[in-house]
């Protein structure tokens, strides 16, 4: 059995914004299929801006462990 970590994180692109994360994970029955998950959700970005040049930017890691 294979475990999928995800974690997101999100901080705001001004100095008086504030950081998130979170964590979820989804089991896979190979590690094929694990791994080709997490290639699917990997990414790092920003969001697109309400007012200023950057509203947030993001970081969503994705990683399989063997249980």
């Amino acid at each position: 059995m294979w475990t999928l970590i995800v974690i997101v994180l999100v901080s705001s692109g001004q100095s008086i914004g504030g950081v998130s994360s979170t964590m979820s994970s989804i089991d896979f029955p190979d590690k094929v299929k694990c791994e080709a998950a997490a290639k699917m959700v990997a990414a790092n970005g920003s969001i697109p801006p309400a007012i200023t040049p950057v509203s947030a930017v993001f970081s969503i890691r994705a990683q399989c462990v063997e249980r």
